[in-house]
């Protein structure tokens, strides 16, 4: 009758022995992510990452009003806040029905409902943060000709009077117009 090896267990010191190559190998893949993580991002003096606009856009009434994105105002505010204590300006802007989207980027504007929204900003890799957590959102690259006048020029104001949900929370929503603070 055969059994396989596996049956019979392996002596301690082989045990051992590959105990110690999988610790040898975590810690090399934790020092080589460190030092990925330390080239990516920017130290304290330098300032925020500067490089071309990149933007997320939806529709304004899901993003302002949806109770899953109940976390993006202070996602907002808490990138404001560390923008201020490092004494940087900020580049980060949200665009109501941004000007740019039909001209520049016809295909996405006819498939985003309308009053539309963008997160524009120059730092590529939290956008890119902010589409994931975001999730329902289309990414695009805006480029670096663009200035900012022209990434923040919008074709007309969002509503002030949104439609009141059927919401579950034991709280109230943000007061309307709370996102003006980052135009």
């Amino acid at each position: 009758m055969f059994f396989p090896a596996a049956c019979f267990g392996r002596p301690a010191a082989i045990q051992k022995q590959r105990a110690n190559r999988r610790q040898l190998q975590v810690t090399a893949a934790a020092a080589e992510a460190e030092a990925d993580s330390k080239s990516k991002v920017s130290g304290d003096i330098a300032g925020p990452r500067v490089g071309q606009w990149t933007a997320v856009v939806c529709n304004a009434d899901w993003l302002f009003n949806d109770i899953n994105n109940e976390a993006f105002p202070e996602q907002l505010r808490e990138r404001n806040r560390f923008y201020e204590e490092k004494g940087w300006d900020r580049d980060f802007f949200i665009v109501p029905n941004p000007a740019w989207l039909d001209t520049k980027f016809a295909d996405l504007g006819k498939r985003v409902s309308r009053p539309c929204v963008a997160l524009v900003s120059t730092d590529e890799y939290w956008i890119h943060f902010m589409k994931l957590r975001l999730d329902r959102v289309a990414r695009v690259e805006l480029g670096t000709e663009m200035t900012q006048a022209d990434v923040t020029a919008s074709s007309g104001p969002l509503p002030d009077d949104w439609k009141d949900f059927n919401r579950t929370m034991p709280y109230s929503r943000y007061t309307p117009g709370w996102w003006k603070t980052f135009y």
